[in-house]
């Protein structure tokens, strides 16, 4: 994400400056007057508060299994207050704007929730990880909009803390927790409506 100065003292060359200067003040507060993407990047990435301790890196042989997931307070993008810090059956989906996987899965999964796949019981949570300004598909709000998500989504931080606690090893990530918080399930890349179930059923216990 070299002027070259020539020094002139003219009174006609100073009304000049004056005249150009007012211009692009001008045009600078015109694009900013609408919220512009300033407003929109504000809230791409924020805060986070993770207590507990950090899940072992996935593997093939889950170490992870029935420990507790990290408690995690943040934000959305529209910087309304996200609250993770009391155990609940809940479905982590981790993505990354620019990741073409997390391109293709995150409108399914919208869709699955507008199928009623996700019950009463069970929380989905999306966490908008690993932003990266200058990549494919930036903001990730924008994203998520154009996608209609609805549901819960946490922002995570610019040091991917979420991600990293919750020992992300590529995208799009889940883990699934049951209603005491113990991780029941954890899986790396894509996962068909089967799979999704599957996740759901292990959080319902």
């Amino acid at each position: 994400m070299t002027t070259n100065r020539s020094i002139t003292r003219s009174p006609v060359f100073l009304v000049g400056v004056l005249i150009v200067a007012a211009f692009a003040i001008t045009i600078a507060l015109n694009a900013g007057g609408d919220g512009g993407s300033d407003v929109a990047e504000a809230t791409e990435t924020a805060a986070v508060v993770i207590t507990g301790e950090s899940l072992p890196p996935f593997a093939d042989d889950d170490a992870a299994r029935g420990l507790p997931a990290p408690a995690v307070t943040g934000l959305s993008f529209d910087d309304s207050a996200v609250d993770l810090s009391q155990p609940a059956a809940r479905i982590y989906g981790f993505f990354a704007h620019w990741c073409p996987h997390c391109q293709r899965e995150l409108p399914i999964v919208q869709a699955w929730i507008e199928e009623g796949l996700v019950p009463d019981g069970v929380e989905f949570v999306a966490v908008s990880t690993a932003v990266e300004r200058s990549a494919d598909n930036f903001p990730p709000s924008a994203w998520f909009t154009d996608v209609g998500y609805d549901a819960t989504v946490l922002v995570d931080d610019d040091n991917n803390s979420v991600a990293n606690a919750f020992g992300l090893p590529g995208f799009p990530y889940w883990v699934a927790t049951d209603g005491d918080g113990n991780v029941v399930a954890r899986a790396g890349g894509a996962v068909d409506r089967n799979g999704f179930q599957a996740l759901i059923a292990l959080a319902e216990g």
